[in-house]
């Protein structure tokens, strides 16, 4: 599988060039880890992975709080 920025010159994969890329259509699974972030994050700890590992996953994961937004408005406006 390749990204579109490895297709390169017309159709041809970017580490080899004498290969010609086609696109296929492949069944997929997604999966939906907000319920599950705090959980994985909290055990990413646990892993035997390099510090670097865990970094890049701690930031796929990509748990937020979100944030408040406070919005006044001018005096006489409604």
């Amino acid at each position: 599988m390749l990204a579109n920025e490895q297709v390169v010159h017309g159709g041809y994969c970017e580490r080899h060039p004498d290969t010609k890329v086609e696109l296929r259509f492949l069944e997929q699974w997604f999966f939906s880890i907000t319920r599950y972030a705090q959980r994985l994050l909290d055990n990413l700890e646990r892993l035997d992975w390099s510090d670097s590992t865990r970094t890049l996953q701690h930031n796929w994961i990509g748990r937020s709080e979100g944030a408040e937004l406070v919005s006044r408005r001018p005096p006489g406006r409604s």
